[in-house]
């Protein structure tokens, strides 16, 4: 693996440690799946690499809302 490579997913996974080494306890892997999930959607809604049609906090909410499952 090329140095830049390397450090990137070593930066992914540092930032994946910190709010996960508070919830060391998943009791199921569905429950770790679905924790681990929301992380990384948010990291993605902070990156903007969301793309939908219309930006607003509107669409966003719907999404996350639709994402987990949340009826609205």
């Amino acid at each position: 693996m090329e140095k830049q490579n390397l450090f990137k997913w070593n930066k992914i996974i540092v930032s994946l440690k910190k709010p996960v080494r508070s919830m060391l306890g998943f009791k199921s892997y569905e429950t770790a799946n679905s924790i681990l999930s929301g992380i990384e959607v948010m990291h993605m809604r902070k990156k903007g690499q969301l793309h939908q049609r219309v930006k607003s906090v509107q669409n966003e909410v719907k999404f996350i809302h639709k994402l987990f499952g949340v009826a609205s």
